[in-house]
């Protein structure tokens, strides 16, 4: 026969105190997942103290009467789509009026497509199209938006978080350093070629993009892609859509479409293409 080998006993994780072998008693009177928090807070020392308590009482009186004390010396501010509604920019979700009830028009997959990445690639021309009517410069920050201003001028702000793509908070004088645009924002763009990422001011985007550009390459990359097509009898454009360039009887039409000023005569268009 052969010895049998000594295994070491499992080492627990935790060793139960007295208290907690009566508190097992009245464990099938809560939750597991509530039991095991108790235990584990109470192994490891957590939540023997209470917390201190720094409002008088939770309404907004009294957050502003502690905002206005010395106590007070930072303030985060987490915002969303809400605070611009008042504005005249529409939310997400809201029924009827929400931004994702009315996209029936730009004939999406699903509502937030229009601001997937992937999708832009391949259609960019809902994102623009919408882009087109939320651009900043038509809308004027809200109270809400003022009122981090004056925290900020209070010496209060320390950060906003914001879900919002607007530059609302940009525009009531916020500056970069203090605010995590989440989601993005119209403030800047970058070129969508990884070799390249040229950033792009909003002025920018708003005096090409909303007359017609369809494209998430700046025009250098745009001219680049196209060219190295050569003579190819079907030449697309970044977006993979046709060039319009190619076989239209009124080529600088495509000023307006997808790049401005490119390809000179870089590429010929044939007699025979012409209508």
């Amino acid at each position: 026969l052969t010895k049998p080998v000594n295994q070491p006993r499992p080492r627990r994780l935790f060793q139960a105190s007295d208290s907690d072998a009566d508190s097992d008693a009245g464990a099938s009177g809560e939750s597991e997942m509530e039991f095991l928090r108790n235990l584990l807070s109470r192994t490891l020392g957590l939540g023997s103290e209470k917390p201190e308590k720094v409002l008088d009482e939770l309404t907004l009186e009294g957050v502003s009467r502690f905002m206005q004390s010395e106590k007070c010396k930072n303030v985060v501010c987490m915002v969303g789509a809400g605070i611009s509604t008042s504005a005249g920019i529409p939310d997400f979700r809201s029924p009827g009026t929400g931004l994702y009830a009315n996209l029936q028009s730009y004939k999406l997959p699903y509502p937030e497509a229009i601001f997937e990445i992937n999708f832009f690639k391949q259609h960019p021309e809902p994102f623009f199209a919408l882009a087109k009517e939320l651009y900043p410069g038509q809308f004027k920050p809200t109270v809400c938006h003022y009122f981090m201003r004056l925290l900020k001028e209070k010496g209060l702000l320390l950060r906003c978080y914001t879900q919002n793509i607007d530059t609302l908070e940009r525009v009531a004088g916020l500056e970069p350093d203090e605010l995590v645009e989440a989601h993005g924002t119209f403030f800047t763009s970058h070129c969508l070629r990884s070799s390249c990422r040229q950033q792009y001011s909003l002025n920018w985007m708003k005096g090409t993009r909303t007359r017609g550009g369809r494209s998430g390459f700046c025009f250098p990359c745009s001219r680049d892609f196209i060219k190295a097509q050569g003579a190819a009898g079907e030449v697309y454009c970044p977006s993979g859509q046709k060039c319009p360039l190619v076989g239209s009887s009124v080529p600088w039409a495509f000023m307006q479409g997808e790049i401005a000023t490119i390809l000179a005569g870089d590429i010929r268009v044939k007699k025979e293409r012409d209508p």
